[in-house]
């Protein structure tokens, strides 16, 4: 009899932890930010250490350079472009976004939620994850190396149509090329790809070789971090965790923390697809490899401390006088477990229902089941809750 109590008790805990975290959604607290991480109107550019690109040999995982912070190939060939367009920021909104990509490199450099905000209070800013202060960094680069790859030797200069786009209530998609041509000919248009109301940017690489020669070059992405604590952690029962997350055919779910890359160095995994993860309390940004393609899954350090959870994909071969298109995906957003689920296998892994997740993860899903027909929670986590008391009613 008392475990039928124990386990009724434990029941009732899971709900109330249930109600509490829907409630945390519905709304959501005020979350202190460090003023390094504050949007700012003024255009600031970062220093772009070429050794942050990684490295990549065959996709071969001993190959991983933990100095440099963009890959790099040995004796590779520097790849000159036609006329570098001068270093800018293109500044991006939409309904789920605020962010600006660096024409260099095209990397993400800032991203704000504007659906969920630093305060309760009418004109709050929004919450913001990545973004690259001095002190705390937090971005999200991309590009092409190899043996023809434009981030190879320095990183890739842009030029873009104009510096200020905006999803509007009427679309449903929005395109931002940022294109270059390289001495020999080769087109080159990064296009970041975003869709109303989704929190996943599709970012293709679109190559027309009009050179005499067959191109080669390999796709990378990062999600590159200095340590610094969670801002969405407001304190609160527990502590969640902070650091790097990955998946294998083996192991569907993975962390690696900051000590552990400080103890262990570099460490790489290679799997078809996967995704690589950085995970605090409410929220997630991950990179999403191409399904198609073999991948080397990487966590290291760089000298400048900084820490970098990144992808590399095998080699994109394109023919003289061919077009090729290559394709990854960047979600940065909210827990959801059902949306991360459509969006990657084991991406809704990323959510930590702790030790008793064999409970709280069926008890969730029945909780989304019957909101799904009365349409409010409150009334959902009531009928939650007889339900779970009329399950055990004769146990107890």
């Amino acid at each position: 009899m008392n475990f039928i109590r124990l386990g009724l008790y434990t029941a009732l805990a899971l709900v109330t932890y249930l109600m509490l975290l829907q409630w945390q959604e519905d709304y959501p607290q005020t979350i202190e930010q460090a003023s390094g991480a504050e949007p700012t109107t003024q255009t600031q550019f970062p220093q772009i250490a070429q050794s942050d690109v990684p490295a990549v040999t065959s996709l071969e995982p001993a190959q991983a350079n933990v100095s440099a912070d963009v890959p790099t190939l040995p004796g590779q060939p520097t790849v000159a472009i036609t006329n570098p367009a001068p270093e800018t920021l293109v500044n991006i909104t939409t309904s789920n976004f605020v962010l600006s990509i660096n024409t260099v490199g095209g990397d993400i450099e800032y991203l704000a939620l504007p659906k969920y905000l630093k305060a309760l209070e009418p004109g709050a800013d929004p919450f913001v994850i990545l973004s690259n202060g001095d002190s705390q960094t937090y971005t999200a680069p991309s590009g092409l190396i190899g043996r023809d790859g434009i981030d190879s030797d320095n990183r890739a200069r842009y030029s873009v149509a104009k510096t200020d786009y905006q999803l509007s209530a009427g679309q449903q998609t929005l395109d931002v090329d940022l294109t270059l041509t390289t001495d020999n000919g080769v087109e080159v248009i990064k296009r970041f790809s975003f869709a109303k109301d989704s929190y996943v940017i599709d970012v293709s690489y679109l190559i027309n070789n009009r050179s005499d020669s067959e191109w080669r070059a390999n796709a990378f992405g990062q999600i590159k971090r200095s340590n610094f604590d969670d801002p969405s952690n407001a304190g609160g029962f527990g502590r969640t965790y902070l650091g790097f997350v990955s998946t294998t055919l083996d192991d569907p779910y993975y962390e690696i923390e900051f000590d552990d890359i400080d103890d262990d160095g570099a460490n790489t995994n290679t799997t078809t697809g996967g995704w690589m993860a950085f995970s605090q309390h409410y929220f997630i940004s991950a990179w999403i490899a191409n399904e198609q393609s073999q991948n080397n899954f990487t966590t290291r350090k760089n000298n400048a401390g900084q820490y970098f959870g990144e992808f590399t994909g095998e080699a994109i071969t394109v023919p003289a006088g061919q077009t090729a298109t290559y394709s990854t995906r960047f979600y940065a957003g909210p827990k959801d477990q059902y949306k991360l689920a459509e969006i990657s296998e084991n991406l809704d892994l990323t959510i930590d229902y702790s030790f008793l997740w064999f409970l709280a993860a069926p008890i969730y899903w029945l909780l989304t089941q019957i909101n799904q027909f009365i349409g409010n929670y409150g009334f959902s986590i009531i009928l939650l809750t007889v339900s779970v008391k009329a399950l055990f009613y004769k146990l107890s």
